[in-house]
């Protein structure tokens, strides 16, 4: 697992007053960014059970990376 923080939800409902309503459950960026590498991935039929989800949350970790350059 990455030390890139990853609670920033990729999709929140602002609140009046400048509140963010962030619920625990949601995805946080880093979950989609692995959704979105794991769909490349299946698409491109280089899906491996046991290593594409692993894969998927590294490129993932790699994404989050490149958005502090």
């Amino acid at each position: 697992m990455s030390d890139i923080p990853n609670t920033m939800p990729p999709f929140h409902n602002p609140l009046p007053g400048g509140f963010t309503d962030v619920n625990p459950e949601q995805p946080t960026l880093r979950d989609y960014f692995a959704a979105a590498a794991l769909t490349g991935f299946v698409a491109e039929g280089a899906y491996v059970p046991d290593g594409t989800a692993k894969a998927a949350y590294e490129m993932a970790d790699a994404m989050l990376e490149a958005r502090k350059q």
